[in-house]
Parts: C-alpha cells; sequence; structure tokens
C-alpha cells in the first residue's frame, strides 16, 4: 500500500488535504481554512488580490457602501464554495467534480495506468486549461515517462500562479537540464529558492549544479547559508555535500 501523498510545496512533509481551489496536495503549514474552506496560501494570496480589484471597481463605481456590500457577498459566496456572479461557473467548475477526476488519475497511475490517468486529466484541462492540480500530476506522469519538453511546459504553467511550488520547480529545473539548458536550470531553482528560500530540495540542487560546473566556492557559500538559515527537508544530503565539497579537491 502507498503512503500518504506528499506536501505540492514540501515533499518532505505529508499532505494535509487538496486546496479546494486549484487541487494540490499540502501539508499542515500550506493549507489553511478560510471559513470553513481548505486552501492553499498561493490561493488565498490570489482570492484577496481579487477582491481587492473587484472593491476597487465598484468603489468607483457606484461609492463604498455598495462596494462594502459586494464584498460581503462575494467571501460569502466563496467560502461556500460557490462562485461569484462575475466568476460566471468557474470556481464551480473547478470543484467536487475536478477533485474527483484529479483522484482517480492520481489512483490510476500509482496502479500503473498511465494512459487512463491521462484521459481524466484532460477532461479537467478541457474545462479548466490552467488547472494547477491538473497539470501538477500531468507533469508527474510526463517526468516518469521521461517527456521533458512537456514536463517543462506544464511546470512552468504552475509556476506562473505558484512560484514557491518547491516540486514544480525542482521538476521544473530537471527538465530544464535533462534538455541540456544549465543556464535556465540554474535560472530556475534560483527563482525558487528566492520564494522558498529554506528549501532545502531547491537548495540541494543548485549547490550540485554548481559544483558540476566548477563553481565549488559559490556551492560551499550557498550550502553554509542555506544550512545556517535551519533547511526544510534534506538536512542529511546536504550536509552530506557539504563534507565532500570541503574536502580538498583530489
Amino acid at each position: 500500500m502507498s503512503g500518504p501523498l506528499p506536501c505540492s510545496v514540501h515533499p518532505e512533509a505529508p499532505s494535509k488535504g487538496q486546496c479546494r481551489r486549484c487541487g494540490q496536495e499540502f501539508c499542515d503549514k500550506c493549507l489553511s481554512s478560510q471559513l470553513g474552506v481548505a486552501l492553499c496560501q498561493g490561493c488565498i494570496r490570489a482570492r484577496r488580490l481579487r477582491r481587492v480589484k473587484i472593491l476597487a471597481v465598484v468603489t468607483l463605481m457606484v461609492g463604498a457602501p455598495a462596494a462594502l456590500a459586494a464584498w460581503v457577498l462575494a467571501e460569502r459566496m466563496t467560502s461556500h464554495g460557490k462562485p461569484a456572479p462575475s466568476a460566471r461557473g468557474r470556481s464551480a467548475s473547478m470543484g467536487d467534480g475536478h477533485q474527483e477526476r484529479i483522484l482517480r488519475a492520481k489512483h490510476m497511475r500509482r496502479t500503473g495506468r498511465p494512459d487512463q490517468a491521462r484521459a481524466e486529466l484532460g477532461l479537467v484541462l478541457k474545462d479548466e486549461p490552467d488547472h494547477v492540480g491538473a497539470l501538477h500530476c500531468l507533469a508527474r506522469l510526463d517526468r516518469e515517462a521521461g517527456a521533458w519538453e512537456a514536463v517543462l511546459k506544464n511546470t512552468g504553467r504552475i509556476l506562473e500562479r505558484h512560484p514557491a511550488a518547491v516540486e514544480a520547480r525542482s521538476w521544473n529545473a530537471e527538465a530544464l537540464l535533462s534538455l541540456g539548458q544549465a543556464g535556465r536550470a540554474e535560472s530556475s531553482l534560483r527563482k525558487g529558492l528566492a520564494a522558498s528560500p529554506r528549501s532545502g530540495v531547491l537548495g540541494l540542487a543548485l549547490a550540485r549544479l554548481l559544483a558540476a560546473s566548477g563553481r565549488r566556492p559559490q556551492a560551499l557559500e550557498l550550502l553554509r547559508e542555506l544550512i545556517k538559515r535551519g533547511p526544510d527537508g534534506e538536512v542529511d544530503a546536504l550536509h552530506a555535500l557539504l563534507q565532500e565539497l570541503e574536502q580538498p579537491p583530489r
């Protein structure tokens, strides 16, 4: 039997559940309850930004009292998983039906049925092309198949909305390296560390890339700084690489 699914941001941590909006798996640190609805930090920020934009537009059109009423109505409808009138059913289409298809796709992948998993995900993406949960699951399938161009495309779409998604960022860099684009892989890892500065997964990958390209001092500096901050995962591997690089070159 397979264990609990990993968090999409912290792969070393078990998932607490799925974000209601994007469908990805998240741990206790990443998943929050907003009026009874489980949401990841990225979707919480996106929702707040959308509310601010709505409030600004309504304020300009009809004044502050009506704007406040619109804000309250939108919050109540979102908290119950229902779309605001301007959303035209978008949130509902990303709800239970999509979640069920993604869960089936994950089960099919784990049980050796990748083609059927792709078919389920295709139905989700046909209805919602930027559904992060479906893109994440599809990128995993592509990675397992060695389809690096597809991995690059799908992880890129995820990272546009969730730059701190560690697993997607790691796969993105892995795809770039596999395609012979080490410079872009380094840039992607650096962007990921800027968004998740304590990520041991991304720090380890970047340190290995720097060391492999002959930049040993930079790799050592990165490792020491990350270990000093207190890495979130890959602690033993980071220490092991630090000890290895501190030895005089043979």
